[in-house]
């Protein structure tokens, strides 16, 4: 996806996401890059971008749209009253407002400045579940790790390699029970063209790395009836970005 493409198709998803039934927490906010954005310095960086990765981080940062089911509209009675719910998640204990939850989702992503900062902070949330995380069998380098989008208990990442360059391919940490971090096999690009095509629902990135996790079941369930002018199922996720 191109820069322009990106802003296009998400600035679009902004304008269109349905009012009836889905509620945004925050105004979305999607800008398209300019030169004084591409132009952002930070002193003493310590890594190396291409011209085309500093680009696409400083444009990214202008991406903020964060969206949830609306409590009693049309849409929650239905699903409420779907078979579907009632047999995996109402019968089984859950309560409905615990779903109001899970049929949301989130696409903000950080600024170039805001990955260094949090790379350089001792204290850094996610540092602290990925000190617990083996790559190849190996500890993991936390220094070596910059995050990019922090996402419902999932933090996606980028890794600094030996010559200081930073790469554009995303791993994703789970810094909940019993940390994990995997390479996902796909750019920072791809990242946000699948993260446009889930519409940032919570936890989309499990459901890419695994069709059986739970959630790759409630997104073909929930989006075509949240989202009813897009496209869901099976091919979410088949073809490459």
């Amino acid at each position: 996806m191109t820069l322009s493409t990106m802003h296009d198709r998400y600035s679009d998803l902004s304008r269109t996401i349905p009012s009836e039934g889905i509620r945004m927490r925050n105004p979305p906010v999607v800008v398209a890059p300019n030169e004084e954005n591409l132009a952002f310095e930070i002193a003493d960086w310590s890594i190396r971008l291409t011209d085309g990765l500093h680009a696409f981080l400083s444009s990214l940062s202008m991406v903020k749209i964060s969206w949830h089911l609306a409590p009693s509209s049309a849409l929650a009675r239905a699903l409420e009253a779907d078979a579907w719910i009632r047999s995996n998640y109402l019968d089984q204990g859950y309560s409905f407002s615990f779903l109001e939850e899970l049929f949301s989702g989130d696409m903000a992503y950080l600024d170039l400045g805001s990955m260094i900062l949090e790379n350089r902070a001792p204290d850094a949330g996610y540092k602290g579940a990925l000190q617990y995380c083996k790559i190849d069998g190996q500890p993991v380098d936390v220094g070596a790790f910059y995050p990019f989008e922090y996402h419902w208990g999932v933090v996606a990442l980028v890794r600094k390699g030996a010559s200081g360059a930073l790469s554009d391919r995303v791993w994703l940490l789970q810094q909940e029970q019993d940390p994990w971090i995997v390479d996902m096999n796909v750019t920072l690009a791809q990242y946000v063209e699948l993260a446009y095509r889930a519409r940032g629902f919570h936890h989309w990135q499990l459901a890419y790395l695994n069709r059986n996790d739970p959630t790759f079941a409630r997104m073909k369930f929930a989006l075509p009836k949240m989202f009813p002018t897009a496209t869901f199922g099976e091919s979410i996720f088949e073809s490459s970005p």
